[in-house]
């Protein structure tokens, strides 16, 4: 049987990945990643560790749904020439992660053997450097599919994968259909990445005006309460939406 590999990068440099994930890496070839746009990957290379990029994919297709499936069908085509083979990815395999969800539904169809090497992902990064406890109740939303029908405004959001200032405006337009301009959200940028770390608490107007948004940016949105709503926006538009 052949084995295919998914193994998390988490959220930053070689210090936050586990140390399973590291001797995957360092030992099992060929090895691909999804991104070279990660902080680890730099670090790969001056350990002398080889690896391929799928960042070309993204160029060459107009959807993420095509890159994804293309990415995949790289995948299966090298496990055709090879025992095992290894496929790294920013964060947890499981979080935010569509070409994983596509690999484990091809893989049991072709009978390839599966193993999953997690790591932390961005959201604990950003739980730690925010202080949020997740059990308290926080929704998560990405950024390319956020609808402001689907928001639970006494619910922290975090919205993730802001990409750049085009999509940010986008999220700030779908915000603004249910929260006050004025709004207080904050943006964390590279969480728990020493060097790359910021975090700006600004109103919701001046999300799209921040020059730093990219890939690793996130959007923490704090939770509404009947009193601000009401007080603030139309009472009945807030109880259509939850």
């Amino acid at each position: 049987m052949k084995t295919l590999y998914v193994v998390g990068l988490g959220p930053g440099n070689l210090d936050m990945i586990p140390v399973r994930n590291l001797k995957i890496l360092q030992n099992i070839s060929p090895l691909y990643l999804r991104t070279e746009r990660h902080p680890a990957a730099n670090e790969l290379e001056e350990q002398g560790i080889d690896f391929t990029s799928f960042d070309d994919c993204y160029e060459q297709h107009q959807t993420f749904e095509n890159v994804y499936e293309t990415i995949v069908d790289k995948l299966f085509a090298s496990l055709a020439h090879h025992k095992e083979i290894v496929y790294s990815v920013p964060g947890h395999p499981f979080v935010a992660e569509a070409t994983v969800k596509i690999i484990k539904e091809r893989a049991a169809k072709e009978n390839i053997e599966l193993i999953i090497a997690p790591a932390m992902s961005c959201l604990d990064a950003i739980y730690n450097v925010l202080g949020l406890d997740p059990t308290s109740g926080i929704l998560i939303k990405d950024a390319l599919s956020l609808e402001s029908n689907d928001l639970l405004l006494e619910t922290g959001l975090l919205i993730t994968q802001l990409y750049n200032r085009q999509t940010a405006s986008d999220v700030k337009l779908s915000l603004m259909e249910v929260y006050p301009e004025e709004h207080q959200v904050t943006l964390v940028q590279g969480a728990s990445i020493p060097g790359l770390e910021q975090i700006k608490t600004i109103p919701l107007y001046e999300l799209d005006r921040v020059h730093w948004i990219d890939h690793l940016t996130s959007l923490y949105v704090t939770p509404l309460t009947i009193t601000q709503v009401s007080g603030q926006y139309d009472l009945n538009k807030f109880i259509k939406i939850m």
